[in-house]
């Protein structure tokens, strides 16, 4: 019972009001017009350094690829007990290569990706 007149109190009290009748309108007008104020933004990245950094990946790559057909073993200027074959340094480069192609691929997917979703 008291229990029941706290609550009937606290309902009186706190009791939540009726919105307008035009509440959904006004919220939609206000939605409008931030959408249509809403601004373009432009990449940090300029598209002129992702050409530059494209040429430069491009170029190291070929340079290593032709690093990698001419070494056949490798002295290193101190012992090292392990003997490693040119097969493993071709490895690591194809990997960077592959690397390399799968982040460029993914950057470039990524921005013509957003870009269709902006317009």
């Amino acid at each position: 019972m008291q229990e029941d007149k706290k609550l009937k109190e606290l309902l009186i009290k706190y009791a939540v009001e009726e919105t307008s009748e035009d509440f959904t309108g006004n919220v939609m007008q206000r939605i409008e017009l931030m959408a249509a104020a809403k601004t373009h933004t432009t990449s940090l990245v300029k598209y002129n350094l992702l050409k530059i950094l494209l040429i430069a990946f491009l170029s190291i790559c070929v340079v290593l690829l032709i690093l990698s057909i001419f070494i056949k073993g490798v002295q290193l200027p101190f012992y090292f007990s392990l003997k490693l074959p040119a097969v493993y340094f071709s490895q690591i480069v194809f990997f960077l290569i592959a690397f390399w192609l799968v982040m460029l691929i993914n950057l470039f997917w990524n921005k013509t990706h957003y870009r269709n979703d902006y317009l």
